[in-house]
């Protein structure tokens, strides 16, 4: 996945446990697979509009939990 200009390996399983359009986007059939988002580093799944911070936090909210963030919440 790529947020600005940074790229992320974000493990698939997070992606479509609560969302539909990833779903979706896994599960049609890929055709040329040269040109599809996701299938490699050259073609990550870009995502616009949204900050790397924001990003990351949702990254730390799937990979470490609830716990996580309610604990960096009351550092910040």
């Amino acid at each position: 996945m790529k947020v600005e200009q940074r790229t992320y390996k974000v493990h698939r399983y997070f992606l479509v446990l609560e969302s539909e359009f990833f779903q979706d986007l896994f599960s049609l059939p890929q055709g040329d697979s040269t040109n599809v988002e996701g299938v490699d580093d050259e073609h990550p799944i870009c995502i616009p509009d949204t900050p790397i911070k924001e990003f990351e936090n949702l990254l730390r909210f799937f990979y470490f939990g609830y716990d996580w963030c309610r604990i960096r919440a009351a550092v910040d």
